[in-house]
């Protein structure tokens, strides 16, 4: 009997090192469904909230303008320009047959991705850490800035978040089954990944570090890992490699310094996001009127950054201390997705792709910007969240930190609402001003961008408002449209200088002007040249913190100018 119960104990023993118990755990599987669905409905809809207040920017209308055209003209966009972002686009397409192209409707796959990131963070969490801490996580996920904005961004960013996230539990759930079609829906999956956001191929390199670094791990998972990760480079190695021929659309246009990128990554890319932008006309408009200082959302920002960060100290320091004395107290690792080894996992998807890509901008080439690092949110929110859990539970002084956190997310998520949040992007109040003023038959000019000097007009860009908001431009003619941008094979349409509409113009009772407020002064003069020729008068007609309307008007002596 002796030696029956010694069997009985060894073999609870070998049950329970497999739980790393002083992490503490509370059993694989601990969040229940209703959960992880609450978790992932609150943050989803947390995002979702007054999108659609947000004026569409630049990057969403390439979106639009790539999703809304036919099928051959797409792939012709993608061989051209926009392979990186091909799969995404192709998403688009069918997403907006269905949805149509509305604000709301452009951001609502992001909000509904931030649900999905949010509870797969939080059931990953449960696999190593209380629940406490797995909640905590779910709900940091929810709140991080750069989640919020990812939310209400029509753009890749947040769906290749949330197929990290996909990727990591079905990596987890493969190894603790060990069963063949878990390893194929990896593959699947790390396919669909890197094909919508291709930095998400340092996940996988992670998942394979994780996997062979640790000397627990089965050889048999590691070569399955091994065929997985190799079967899912077959088809997403045709976008990386024609990706790779079109740097331009990645990173900035010079390479930058270290203090540059340590501010965006500490800061930015994390506790930030993309908030209201002073260009030229809002920082002349504020000295106007004797504003100083830093906005309430910028200060909110590095501050929540700080306790961020410390949070996240404390949370890696904790789960680390408590893998350690496990691994003492039984004398090894576990062979299933330990508490250690998830440890690694997070700790290696949170600082390998940064430390790739910020130091590649910064020694070889740039090709980091402040919004490529989203889909390693989720692992910093494990640890802020485990950082979170560790203040008492029933102190006065706790409750008031969370006080004080939430107060820290408020300005910043309210300025990632406002109606020009994104990098001062006006066209909501473009697109009303004239359709408030138009009448059909109008004509309208969308200015050229002027990049090299007054001498040297590029591609229109204020165009994408027709493009974000069409009704508000039906039945203008565009002026200087040379060919589309469908025709091109571009994200913008080709243009022709206003002066070879001269003819057209002499036509017209009224011309609608679109035009950025830092276009060169010459450039300004000769378009008013232009048009005062053809019998115009201009006037302004609404300013915003980018771009200027104003309407050219014929004019007689019985009728005078038509009102607006």
């Amino acid at each position: 009997m002796s030696s029956a119960v010694g069997s009985a104990a060894t073999s609870t023993d070998r049950r329970s090192s497999d739980r790393d118990p002083a992490a503490p755990v509370i059993g694989r599987g601990a969040l229940p469904g209703w959960l992880l669905l609450l978790l992932g409905a609150g943050a989803a809809a947390l995002s979702a909230v007054g999108s659609w207040h947000v004026s569409v920017w630049y990057d969403e209308a390439a979106t639009i303008t790539a999703g809304t055209r036919s099928w051959s003209d797409l792939l012709h966009l993608v061989r051209q320009t926009n392979a990186v972002q091909g799969v995404f686009y192709a998403f688009a397409h069918l997403w907006f047959d269905v949805a149509g192209t509305s604000p709301f409707a452009l951001r609502l796959p992001s909000a509904l991705s931030v649900g999905v990131a949010a509870a797969g963070t939080a059931w990953l969490a449960a696999r190593a850490l209380p629940r406490r801490s797995a909640v905590a996580a779910g709900v940091v996920v929810a709140l991080l800035p750069r989640v919020t904005w990812a939310g209400v961004e029509g753009r890749p960013f947040a769906p290749a978040m949330a197929l990290a996230v996909v990727l990591s539990v079905v990596l987890v759930v493969a190894l603790e089954r060990g069963l063949r079609r878990w390893w194929v829906l990896y593959a699947a999956v790390a396919a669909l990944s890197v094909a919508v956001f291709v930095y998400t191929a340092m996940l996988v390199v992670v998942h394979g570090l994780v996997l062979w670094g640790a000397r627990r791990t089965p050889w048999s998972a590691r070569v399955r890992w091994l065929v997985a990760s190799t079967a899912a480079a077959v088809p997403a190695s045709p976008v990386v490699l024609v990706s790779s021929g079109q740097t331009s659309q990645l990173g900035i246009a010079e390479r930058p310094s270290v203090v540059w990128v340590a501010r965006r990554l500490l800061v930015n890319e994390f506790f930030l996001g993309t908030t209201p932008a002073p260009v030229a006309e809002g920082v002349r408009a504020a000295a106007a009127t004797g504003q100083t200082g830093a906005p309430l959302w910028q200060v909110a920002g590095v501050l929540l950054a700080v306790a961020g960060w410390s949070l996240a100290v404390v949370g890696l320091l904790r789960w680390g201390r408590a893998v350690t004395a496990a691994r003492t107290a039984t004398g090894g690792g576990s062979t299933g997705a330990s508490p250690g080894r998830l440890l690694a996992l997070v700790v290696l998807w949170l600082v390998l792709p940064a430390a790739v890509v910020c130091g590649w901008s910064v020694l070889v080439s740039p090709v980091y910007g402040p919004r490529y690092l989203v889909f390693c949110a989720p692992a910093l929110a494990v640890l802020v969240g485990h950082g979170l859990a560790q203040l008492p539970a029933r102190r006065w002084w706790s409750a008031v930190v969370v006080v004080l956190l939430l107060a820290l997310v408020v300005p910043v998520y309210a300025s990632q609402r406002t109606a020009y949040a994104k990098s001062a992007g006006d066209w909501s109040g473009v697109a009303a001003a004239v359709a408030a003023g138009s009448e059909p038959g109008d004509g309208v000019y969308f200015t050229p961008r002027f990049k090299g000097g007054p001498d040297e007009p590029g591609p229109s860009t204020v165009r994408q408002a027709r493009v974000a908001y069409p009704a508000a431009f039906a039945g203008l003619e565009d002026l200087t449209l040379a060919r589309s941008a469908a025709d091109v094979g571009q994200l913008l349409a080709e243009d022709r200088p206003l002066a070879d509409a001269s003819g057209r113009l002499a036509e017209l009772e009224a011309v609608w002007v679109v035009r950025r407020l830092d276009q060169p002064a010459q450039a300004v003069v000769r378009d008013d040249a232009v048009l005062e020729a053809a019998g115009l008068t201009g006037r302004e007609v609404w300013r915003g913190p980018q771009d200027e309307v104003l309407v050219y008007e014929r004019t007689n002596e019985q009728n005078g100018a038509r009102s607006s």
